[in-house]
């Protein structure tokens, strides 16, 4: 009885087996394939169960102890299979990030966007249910869409989801406002009377809904009011409609900012024009350089009724020394108390002359056990107590930066601090005339050594009240030693987005912002045919589950042989 026990046990479970890879290969559980060998594990489980109770039945005292204690076992061991399938239930949708561009788990910045809101949103999928066999990728985009939006309302509940179908609902798509969907797919945003639209072609290879996306339309839509930026222009600087300009100018657009340029006109009061913040980026000597005296008084005078700065400042390489420029940074000091120093950093353990590298704290105090300097104290490269570089973890790469300081006493009513600073084995070689004629870097006794500020940034206090509240306007300020990390393909390296995106941010008063933001990196995806997708489900499930049992089995009976 003993033999044909065993032999019905077996055959139950190679006909569930055989049952469950059918169903693994065909994806459906209702067909024939399936159901007779399912039904004839079922008859020969069953039939094995009486044979075993028959068997029990037979046995003595002794024998029925031994085989309540393994009853025992397999029971505990049922209850703790059980409780592993639980968990895995109950947390299915945790996940470990382990993608290079950090697919799975929300950038800070989404995530702080998102337990910011205050306002009802509503996020609409449009995607069509009728997709084509041979279309699966709008298919993967739809689900992937809705992944990535109950993860958002998670962690709000401003925020809800809706899925609608555009070819059938057309009536409620036009009640809504929507005139038009991408046909691989488009998010829509809507608050209030406002909504915003992501359509998830954009020229992609393949169609996704890219956090960074999201998170701008978000941003965009929950804001009344675009601040205005003004980039300076006439004097050399690169404004931003060069090319050059062209990313950090759709980064702007993609979070609310209106960019133009600016020219300063004599004589006309001012700066005209309503602008939030007026950017300087970069002077050039061969151009002139300098602001004239009505330009400097008509900045300053929008300075003073509370308007906010940012000026990027290269080393100045000029054949007269002192003469471009000066007068703009002549008035930085003795407005603010921002030194910009006439000079470039060197580092002492970089082979490119003038580079220098800030890193998160961290990597910095890492390196700097690694190259000792002696009688040197270091805080790391990022301030910690202001809100642009609080608990910045990113590389940033200057390759040609000049010191910005802070004087011994800064003016009236200005508080501030330097926000980035070099590691400290450097120095601000001052003879840049000589480095011009191809001659080597040498530490002078005056020079800065050590770890030299890039970044600066302060807050003037203004005589100008803000209404009734008995609060006067606070004028902001942030300078910056170099210009060339945010231009071109520099822009999207390490550190180099979220530094100048969160100083602006800071700068117009949109704290809110301040973090680090979802990448854009998208790889080429790999298109898998039906068999290859139905390869990768059964190795993936029932694949693994069968080789770990036939390795079980032939150490079991290896085992019984050997015995």
């Amino acid at each position: 009885m003993g033999k044909v026990r065993a032999i019905t046990g077996v055959g139950a479970l190679l006909l569930f087996i055989l049952a469950m890879n059918v169903v693994a290969i065909r994806r459906d559980a209702f067909t024939a394939a399936v159901l007779w060998p399912l039904a004839g594990a079922v008859v020969l489980g069953l039939l094995s169960l009486a044979l075993a109770l028959v068997d029990r039945a037979g046995k003595g005292a002794a024998e029925r102890k031994t085989s309540s204690l393994g009853g025992v076992f397999a029971s505990f061991t049922f209850l703790g299979i059980c409780i592993v399938l639980y968990a895995f239930v109950s947390r299915w949708d945790q996940a470990w990030d382990l993608t290079e561009e950090g697919r799975v788990d929300l950038a800070p910045q989404t995530v702080q966007v998102l337990q910011g809101l205050t306002q009802d949103v509503t996020a609409y999928g449009l995607f069509n249910t009728d997709i084509p066999s041979d279309q699966r990728e709008l298919e993967v985009a739809r689900e992937k869409a809705r992944l990535f939006l109950d993860k958002c309302a998670k962690l709000t509940p401003h925020l809800s989801v809706e899925f609608i179908d555009p070819q059938v609902e057309r009536a409620r798509l036009q009640a809504l406002g929507m005139t038009y969907a991408d046909p691989r797919g488009t998010v829509a945003l809507k608050a209030g009377s406002r909504t915003r639209t992501i359509p998830l072609g954009g020229g992609k290879a393949q169609p996704r809904l890219e956090e960074r996306d999201f998170t701008n339309t978000l941003i965009n839509i929950m804001q009344e009011a675009q601040p205005k930026i003004g980039f300076l222009a006439g004097h050399g600087e690169a404004d931003i409609t060069r090319p050059e300009m062209k990313g950090l100018s759709q980064f702007l657009a993609g979070e609310g900012y209106v960019a133009e340029s600016l020219a300063i006109r004599p004589g006309e009061g001012g700066i005209e024009g309503d602008y939030d913040l007026v950017v300087i980026n970069g002077l050039n000597a061969e151009v002139g350089g300098d602001l004239t005296l009505d330009e400097l008084a008509a900045l300053d005078a929008f300075v003073m009724s509370g308007g906010r700065v940012m000026v990027l400042a290269d080393p100045q390489f000029a054949d007269v020394p002192g003469t471009p420029r000066k007068r703009i940074l002549d008035w930085l000091q003795q407005r603010f108390g921002i030194v910009v120093g006439d000079d470039l950093i060197v580092s002492r353990v970089d082979d490119r002359l003038g580079r220098v590298s800030l890193m998160s704290d961290a990597d910095a105090t890492s390196v700097f056990r690694q190259v000792p300097v002696p009688d040197v104290d270091f805080a790391g490269c990022y301030e910690q107590s202001n809100p642009i570089t609080r608990n910045f973890n990113k590389m940033i790469q200057l390759e040609a930066a000049r010191s910005v300081t802070l004087a011994d006493t800064l003016p009236d009513r200005v508080t501030g601090n330097v926000i980035a600073r070099t590691l400290p084995y450097c120095f601000a070689e001052t003879n840049l005339l000589a480095l011009k004629q191809g001659a080597a870097p040498t530490l002078d006794p005056h020079e800065k050594s050590g770890s030299i500020g890039v970044a600066a940034a302060v807050t003037l206090q203004t005589e100008i009240p803000i209404g009734d509240s008995g609060q006067m306007k606070a004028a902001r300020a942030v300078v910056v030693g170099d210009t060339d990390f945010i231009k071109g393909d520099s822009l999207v390296l390490g550190g180099h987005l979220n530094f100048i995106m969160n100083a602006i941010a800071w700068l117009t008063e949109r704290e809110q912002l301040i973090a680090m933001r979802p990448t854009g990196k998208e790889n080429q995806p790999i298109p898998l045919t039906p068999a290859d997708e139905t390869a990768i489900a059964w190795i993936a499930g029932m694949g693994v589950v069968q080789i770990v049992l036939i390795a079980s089995l032939v150490v079991y009976f290896m085992r019984r042989r050997y015995a």
